[in-house]
């Protein structure tokens, strides 16, 4: 995953939680989104993603 993508996914799930949104829920979203673009779901894309 490349830095502009780990960047976007950290403002998304920031954004996420701001809205309050729960964090399972959160999770849910950034993994389907991840998942449109391309980006392989594995525990270490997810850590960046919520770093």
């Amino acid at each position: 995953m490349s830095a502009t993508q780990s960047g976007k996914l950290r403002r998304m799930a920031r954004n996420l939680a701001r809205a309050g949104l729960p964090f399972e829920l959160a999770a849910l979203l950034i993994a389907q989104h991840m998942r449109q673009v391309g980006i392989p779901i594995t525990p270490e894309n997810l850590d960046a993603a919520f770093a």
